[in-house]
């Protein structure tokens, strides 16, 4: 239709009858739902944060993000040194018996920049960490680093720097041509 489309998120929409939130693309020409993306966990309150950051994959199709600096994630698979182990020896066995947290890591961010064509939704996920609340704020620029494909600035205020607690932080994204991340610039 040559309108640009529209991109809204509604943080306490329900999803599997949790309020966990959903973002979504809109036709620019008459307000349908062309796409949405839903949030995972009941806390999330994904969608609170979007964004309609032009083309950044390449292909020619404006693209949109979704985001929520409130995201938990679930703990990665910890190497067997970060595991608590327990060992019993008696005289004719030795038994050991791992134990592993299952609690969510809390606000974290999370950020999914999604294709606005055809083909695969999910261009890339980017996730903080504990406590860095990664997404608060998500912001397209024009091609800052010469490969003829949009930039992406996220904002992480939750991040420590220099011995401040904090302090916050800037992420400048750069995308590849086959969607993947080429770069993550802090600053």
């Amino acid at each position: 239709d040559g309108k640009a489309e529209i991109v809204v998120g509604a943080s306490g929409a329900q999803v599997d009858g949790e309020r966990k939130g959903i973002g979504y693309l809109l036709s620019g020409g008459n307000g349908t739902t062309l796409a949405e993306n839903r949030g995972v966990k009941k806390t999330d309150f994904w969608g609170s944060i979007v964004a309609a950051p032009g083309d950044v994959d390449g292909d020619h199709v404006d693209d949109w993000i979704v985001a929520s600096n409130a995201a938990d994630v679930d703990p990665p698979a910890l190497p067997m040194a970060a595991a608590e182990a327990t060992t019993t020896t008696t005289s004719t066995t030795t038994s050991t018996t791992l134990t592993t947290t299952t609690t969510l890591v809390e606000d974290v961010g999370v950020v999914r920049i999604l294709s606005g064509g055809a083909g695969t939704p999910e261009i890339v996920e980017v996730r903080g960490q504990r406590g860095d609340r990664l997404g608060r704020a998500v912001a397209g620029l024009s091609d800052h680093d010469g490969d003829e494909i949009r930039d992406v600035l996220v904002g992480a205020p939750g991040v420590g720097s220099s011995g401040l607690t904090e302090a916050g932080r800037v992420h400048f994204l750069r995308l590849r041509r086959d969607s993947r991340p080429a770069h993550r610039t802090d600053s």
